[in-house]
């Protein structure tokens, strides 16, 4: 069903809250609070509007983000629950922008704590990849592979993961290449 613009007001509003609370609240909120903030976040990321999704991107890393710092570069305790919403962010039905604000927490939540994500590889990975689009996205799609894969620290990982040899293994191996430093994007 289509929403007035009173409710994508609305979501909208959610969505910038979740990423405010995220961002400056995340540490001193409680089981509950978290599991609320984590909600907002899902749904915000089901709403129609790519503004919205956007901000749903932004929460999402914001949250993440925090968690790691608080854990000291540990794993954030919500990834688990946002896989499944990060997977939907990256989708080749998305707005580039929500893809690559997407992209962006990943590349961000990969160099806070690189053992994060490997355990969520085989989820995240194929979404990264089937990013097909040409330009800033695609260029921000193999930049982040190259940091969610940490090919920066050598292929092993990365080659247990996925086939050896043939035309993969030669993309990965360009990749690893690519420069690591963080570019300040200003989409998070």
């Amino acid at each position: 069903a289509l929403l007035s613009a009173g409710e994508r007001l609305s979501a909208a509003t959610i969505a910038k809250t979740a990423a405010a609370v995220a961002q400056h609240a995340a540490a001193r909120l409680e089981e509950q609070g978290l599991l609320a903030a984590v909600h907002a976040i899902v749904k915000a990321a089901r709403d129609p509007s790519a503004d919205v999704k956007a901000a749903a991107a932004r929460a999402t890393g914001r949250l993440l983000l925090s968690q790691i710092a608080e854990a000291e570069g540990g794993a954030p305790q919500s990834l688990p629950a946002l896989v499944s919403t990060v997977v939907a962010l990256l989708g080749m039905d998305q707005d580039s922008e929500v893809q690559r604000t997407m992209l962006s927490v990943l590349r961000r939540v990969a160099a806070a704590s690189p053992a994060a994500l490997p355990p969520h590889w085989k989820d995240v990975v194929p979404s990264i990849c089937a990013i097909g689009s040409a330009g800033p996205t695609k260029v921000a799609a193999e930049r982040t592979l190259a940091r969610v894969l940490a090919l920066d620290r050598g292929l092993e990982p990365a080659l247990a993961f996925v086939p050896a040899g043939g035309p993969l293994e030669a993309f990965l191996r360009r990749l690893s290449k690519m420069p690591t430093e963080e570019e300040d994007d200003g989409l998070l």
